[in-house]
């Protein structure tokens, strides 16, 4: 898996190709999107679940 997302109180979610590193801060080309809807931060959990389930079982 490489997906890079943050999913903050059930509303708020940050994805994008951005590497939460000083290298991506300050010398890569880095993109970051943030969304607030509960319904997309939803969809991100619900997949987090299910990759988080094939990958550990549980």
């Amino acid at each position: 898996m490489h997906h890079k997302v943050a999913i903050i109180d059930g509303m708020i979610v940050i994805t994008g190709s951005y590497n939460w590193s000083s290298s991506a801060e300050d010398v890569n080309d880095e993109n970051l999107i943030i969304l607030k809807d509960r319904e997309i931060a939803l969809s991100y959990e619900k997949e987090f679940q299910r990759v988080w389930k094939e990958a550990f079982g549980g």
